[in-house]
């Protein structure tokens, strides 16, 4: 699917990807009843309060399907309160699988 809206820079817009309502093209990624996410993490680079996470992972639905192998990113930033906030992601079928 090609959305006309890739980039969500609102909170509402990412929350209107997940369960829908924003956008016409937003279906509600999430709803499908997720049950378990498994991740695999491939890599991992950290420089001063950013920190890089990349792999798998796989979804678990409730009707007991699986849907494997989605590539991620995770972009972290660490607060001095030692937090920690996703500023970036990405995931993706990947084009070979491994």
């Amino acid at each position: 699917m090609v959305y006309e809206r890739p980039f969500r820079l609102t909170f509402e817009e990412a929350l209107s990807y997940f369960i829908g309502g924003l956008y016409e093209e937003d279906k509600g990624y999430a709803l499908p009843n997720i049950k378990g996410i498994k991740f695999e993490i491939a890599g991992e680079q950290c420089c001063d309060d950013t920190v890089l996470s990349y792999g798998w992972y796989d979804f678990y639905l409730a009707n007991f399907r699986e849907i494997k192998e989605r590539m991620f990113t995770f972009v972290y930033q660490k607060f001095e309160n030692g937090g920690l906030k996703i500023i970036a992601h990405h995931s993706s079928f990947p084009a070979i699988l491994r």
